[in-house]
């Protein structure tokens, strides 16, 4: 008769204990990385289906549609999408700010400003996590006129600088 008493004590043991507990700590990690990422869907889910609510209680002017990565769009009669944040930016340029000012004396400048580039920034929601403003950032660092501009710019203030004598 063969014994296997001896065949599985020793320093063999431990490795495979340590091979055990590795992996164990593989799958928690994964588990916690799933769990994390179930999370992130969930809110975005919580918040896309308010905003989905809001659109159907006001009319459904504003829409979030899959092909526009659910950010919030409206429609105009020859059915071109203008995103929400530019309409919202739009409107932050046109208001008087002395006028909101009037309205509501307790805030500053810089809460009535705070308040345009929140409500900006809240329209860029999307289920994809795209960042809109990265986004214009790199086609704009892209586009050749902007560029020029820019430089054109920068180099015209450079020239009244040097004729500005107060310096």
């Amino acid at each position: 008769m063969v014994s296997v008493r001896g065949q599985f004590a020793g320093p063999e043991i431990l490795p495979a204990k340590k091979a055990s507990t590795d992996a164990l700590g593989e799958i928690n990690e994964s588990l916690d990385a799933l769990v994390s990422r179930l999370h992130a869907q969930t809110r975005t889910v919580s918040v896309l289906r308010f905003l989905m609510e809001a659109s159907t209680e006001t009319g459904n002017i504003v829409q979030l549609k899959p092909e526009c990565a659910f950010l919030p769009v409206i429609f105009d009669q020859n059915n071109e999408a203008t995103l929400l944040y530019q309409f919202v930016e739009a409107v932050d340029s046109m208001i008087d700010h002395v006028e909101l000012k009037t309205e509501f004396p307790s805030l500053s400048y810089t809460q009535i400003a705070g308040a345009f580039a929140f409500l900006r920034k809240a329209m860029q929601f999307n289920a994809r996590g795209i960042d809109m403003d990265a986004l214009e950032e790199d086609i704009l660092e892209s586009n050749a006129d902007f560029q020029a501009e820019v430089k054109r710019a920068l180099a015209d203030q450079e020239g009244l600088r040097v004729l500005d004598v107060r310096e």
